[in-house]
């Protein structure tokens, strides 16, 4: 892997970066090939973390001003100091996320890829996807959205699958319930048998991409939540697949990890207005919701074309 542009030297003076990172809303698709590997498919949204820092050389390389809870973010500035050779240097971090922690929504990744980026821009580099996949999944099994688009991702390896050469957007009705999931603690124990399902739904994805078919997309979410159900039972996701029809959502994702479900509504992109119309379905759908999901905070966003 190689940095697109040399790192400037952190000579005396302080030098400060900023950047960002999307999260999710669950999955798409998450499931298991032949091979045993795990991946999951992305649905990045317009939730982001952010990281501000300045740097400065020091005799080791130290970091400060984190949060407690932020340890994976210390662990990452410290490896992609390494990565951009900077030297001994401490850095003084402020962090901030719109993404709650444990429901499956990519919060951690953000911050690791949003860190990578603050420090890279601090030098005047430029990491590659690859090598905030690297970082990221040097820490724990991770998000793919340090990707721009829809991807198709090892969280354990790092390694792309697929690149969508096409992908939809969608209006999402996210349902964010109180409980929380430790993604280490979800046990997977059999799913691989399911494997011809879900390199099916990769097939199916491939065709949807070149057919530029939103709602193949979004049933594909809808399958991978079912055939997900037996591993980790998300409590809305029944309801929800009851309301699809209802209100007019061509699909239902979840937090395959988490606890995050949602109602997708695809932006028509042969329309000016298309944004703006599955916005509002999306929001008259929210209100539906509201008086059955009392114990969930809904929230309506669009998905991210964009990393960061």
């Amino acid at each position: 892997m190689v940095v697109r542009c040399a790192a400037r030297s952190v000579d005396g003076g302080t030098l400060v970066g900023r950047a960002q990172a999307v999260g999710t809303c669950g999955e798409l698709v998450q499931g298991v090939l032949a091979s045993g590997e795990h991946f999951h498919v992305t649905l990045p949204i317009d939730w982001r973390g952010e990281v501000a820092l300045r740097v400065r050389s020091a005799p080791d390389v130290t970091v400060d001003g984190l949060a407690r809870g932020k340890e994976k973010l210390a662990r990452a500035l410290v490896a992609t100091a390494s990565l951009l050779g900077t030297g001994p240097v401490a850095i003084e971090v402020k962090s901030s996320s719109t993404l709650p922690v444990g429901r499956g929504m990519g919060s951690s990744t953000a911050d690791v890829v949003a860190g990578a980026r603050a420090l890279a821009d601090a030098v005047d580099a430029l990491l590659a996807p690859e090598q905030l996949a690297g970082i990221a999944t040097g820490i724990e099994r991770s998000d793919g959205t340090m990707y721009d688009g829809v991807v198709a991702f090892c969280p354990r390896t790092g390694q792309l699958l697929r690149r969508y050469p096409w992908h939809p957007r969608f209006a999402v009705v996210m349902a964010i319930p109180p409980e929380q999931v430790r993604t280490e603690s979800v046990d997977f124990t059999g799913k691989v048998a399911l494997a011809p399902h879900f390199e099916q739904l990769l097939a199916d994805l491939d065709e949807a991409a070149v057919d530029r078919d939103p709602f193949a997309f979004a049933d594909a979410a809808t399958r991978s939540a079912t055939l997900n159900q037996p591993f980790l039972v998300n409590r809305l996701f029944h309801e929800l697949r009851q309301w699809q029809a209802r209100l007019g959502a061509a699909g239902t994702v979840i937090g395959h990890t988490g606890t995050v479900a949602g109602l997708l509504f695809p932006v028509d992109e042969h329309v000016a207005d298309g944004t703006a119309d599955a916005l509002s379905r999306a929001r008259i759908a929210a209100e539906a919701l509201a008086p059955s999901l009392t114990r969930a905070r809904l929230a309506v966003t669009l998905t991210s074309g964009r990393s960061g």
